[in-house]
């Protein structure tokens, strides 16, 4: 595997959706530097700061930059929740005129995340883990920009560190910070399709919240009449667009 060009690859996503265990796996195959928030914040506990607050992410941004002007690859892991922090990873990249990808970790199976989050064991001396209801109540805000979202439920990880090597390697953001399109036949539209709308929150409604629907506009004639008699236009979507509604 030819070694990509030094950039940053950036990971987000709740605990549990094996992002950490992503980003590792791939920083060893890139042979590229890993930082991780949870073992910075960790440390800095440890050295005797007990509100920690953002001074984890200002550290792993500071010390990102640093290796991206090195000319090092980096793999950043943190649960990187809003929009403030996701810009903040980015301006890392491109301070030091780098590319960047944004990586999202998803778990679709809400059993299995769970179940992950209740028996997973801490591999940091000192980390806290969160519980089950640590994840719900996260304050972790939906996507608007592009990434490429890997879904780990129900699949090992070596298929998911496949799919996201692939995509890695091949769908980067160019030095201007805008997403270069995939080398391989197809990409502009693999790209299109992978990446999609923003998803829905990982947390369902709560069952004692009720879920009311806006009913049906009433059929009368007139209406009917109107749309007898008003001219369809040509459909001038493209092919992939229609079909994907």
């Amino acid at each position: 595997m030819p070694m990509p060009k030094p950039n940053l690859i950036i990971f987000s996503g709740l605990p549990g959706t094996g992002k950490t265990t992503l980003a590792k796996r791939l920083a060893a195959a890139l042979n590229a530097v890993y930082l991780r928030a949870d073992t910075i914040e960790t440390a800095l506990r440890n050295g005797g700061i007990s509100d920690v607050g953002g001074l984890g992410y200002m550290a792993g941004y500071a010390l990102a930059a640093e290796n991206l002007a090195l000319g090092n690859t980096v793999v950043a892991d943190s649960v990187n929740p809003w929009q403030l922090t996701r810009d903040a990873w980015r301006r890392a990249a491109a301070g030091s005129g780098k590319r960047f990808v944004d990586v999202e970790a998803v778990c679709s199976d809400r059993r299995e995340h769970r179940k992950r989050v209740e028996t997973r064991q801490p591999d940091i001396a000192g980390h806290r883990l969160p519980t089950w209801n640590d994840v719900l109540d996260r304050d972790y805000h939906p996507w608007t920009d592009p990434r490429i979202q890997i879904d780990t439920a129900n699949r090992t990880v070596d298929e998911c560190l496949d799919e996201l090597i692939r995509h890695a390697l091949h769908d980067r953001r160019s030095d201007d910070g805008k997403r270069s399109a995939s080398t391989e036949p197809g990409g502009c539209e693999r790209i299109a399709r992978r990446i999609g709308p923003p998803p829905r929150p990982m947390v369902p409604p709560r069952p004692w919240k009720s879920v009311s629907s806006t009913p049906r506009a009433r059929h009368t004639e007139t209406t009917a009449s109107c749309a007898r008699n008003k001219p369809q236009a040509p459909d001038m979507r493209p092919a992939s667009l229609v079909e994907s509604e």
